[in-house]
């Protein structure tokens, strides 16, 4: 789970990281979501 920072913290691992990605809203709290990552690999 991932709050509002998401973006921003995708971005920092985008410069390092690449992966399929995919985003879900949570049900329980605005502004966060969940992550499902797969396909991690270093660049």
């Amino acid at each position: 789970m991932k709050g509002a920072n998401v973006d921003a913290e995708i971005e920092e691992a985008l410069a390092s990281w690449a992966f399929d990605l995919q985003k879900h809203p949570s049900q329980t709290q605005d502004n966060a979501c969940i992550l499902e990552i797969s396909n991690i690999r270093p660049l």
